[in-house]
């Protein structure tokens, strides 16, 4: 398990491209409960594994959320899986 401190994070954070985040941001969102952590020795600390989970869902989110921008709500939905002669 690697733990990272918070201006690591801002680092791990900058090498993904989102280089608008600094630790203020990271100690406000750890406050409010959205970025996951741990205390160790009673600071602070975040996995390495969570941190890069945390970025997946923003860069995830992000994108479903232009996409509903662009092409409406509708692609969004999913359609249901067509059958073949194959499936049961």
């Amino acid at each position: 398990m690697v733990f990272l401190t918070y201006d690591e994070v801002c680092l791990v954070f900058h090498t993904h491209g989102l280089t608008d985040i600094d630790s203020d941001w990271v100690k406000r969102t750890a406050k409010l409960g959205s970025l996951p952590f741990v205390i160790v020795r009673g600071t602070r600390r975040f996995l390495r594994s969570e941190i890069d989970a945390y970025i997946k869902r923003l860069v995830t989110d992000a994108s479903l959320a232009e996409r509903s921008r662009i092409y409406g709500s509708a692609s969004m939905r999913r359609r249901p899986a067509r059958k073949t002669r194959f499936s049961k």
